[in-house]
């Protein structure tokens, strides 16, 4: 997704892209703006859900049909709930006392915090950040990645264990079902580089690792998340500086997405 909003789709087989979605294709609210995406296959076909920052929502984009709706946004919540959504997961074992479908996870840097919804109602509620006596107080959040084995999101940011204490950078989990923040690796837990600014995070979680780009010193590291343990896989300007991950399960394989000098996919 592009900062314009444009969705492309990318053959791996070939590595041939085309313009999927955006602002010149499909009907509905227009995307604004870029962030994290999912896809999920339902009655109706798959959908796309997307954070657009700039439109403060989650929308659904339907891969059949390129049509688009607001899942929870402005049009749908006064006021609207979020004010800098930045990245979603899926939770495939949703709390029946929560959701009997399945509940999407949203982050929002602006306000550290996050939320979990019921698409289908739409519903939202905030069960963990700034402010909740349930862990560890997030003072930055930046993205997040679901630990299936340990039911549990991995978050990169920062955090601290009282509500005005000083904030420790690197990974933390939040319980899936209650929300309860622990820290998972810092620069206090675990051995290794020191955090700067973790960001982008892919979790292999058959292997219990977690993949996480530190765009503070431009290095892709990987985390042992039982010990909080930390190398180094690669560094620039040793190689192109890494921008996004995702973890191939299937192939075992990580794929990342990296900006210079242009943008490009490599496994």
């Amino acid at each position: 997704m592009t900062w314009s909003g444009d969705i492309f789709e990318l053959t791996l087989a070939t590595s041939e892209t085309h313009l999927f979605a955006g602002t010149a294709i499909g009907t509905g609210p227009k995307l604004l703006g870029n962030g994290g995406m999912a896809a999920r296959r339902e009655a109706d076909g798959t959908n796309l859900y997307v954070c657009d920052g700039w439109r403060q929502a989650v929308l659904n984009l339907n891969l059949a049909t390129a049509v688009r709706s607001e899942v929870v946004g402005p049009a749908t919540s006064t006021p609207a709930p979020f004010f800098e959504v930045r990245d979603l997961v899926f939770d495939p074992e949703p709390d029946p006392n929560w959701s009997p479908s399945y509940t999407i996870f949203v982050l929002d840097q602006s306000i550290d915090g996050v939320f979990h919804i019921d698409p289908k109602a739409p519903d939202l509620e905030e069960f963990s950040g700034t402010a909740w006596d349930n862990g560890w107080f997030f003072d930055i959040v930046k993205r997040f990645a679901l630990d299936t084995k340990n039911d549990r999101l991995i978050v990169t940011g920062a955090a601290s264990s009282l509500p005005s204490g000083i904030p420790l950078r690197g990974l933390f989990s939040i319980a899936q079902h209650g929300g309860r923040s622990a820290p998972v690796s810092t620069q206090d837990l675990g051995s290794g580089p020191t955090w700067q600014t973790p960001e982008a995070i892919a979790v292999d979680s058959e292997a219990s690792q977690a993949f996480v780009v530190d765009a503070g010193f431009s290095t892709l590291l990987k985390v042992d998340l039982a010990t909080g343990n930390r190398v180094v896989l690669a560094q620039h300007p040793f190689s192109d500086p890494v921008v996004d991950v995702a973890f191939d399960g299937a192939r075992r394989r990580l794929l990342t997405l990296q900006a210079w000098p242009q943008l490009a996919l490599y496994s």
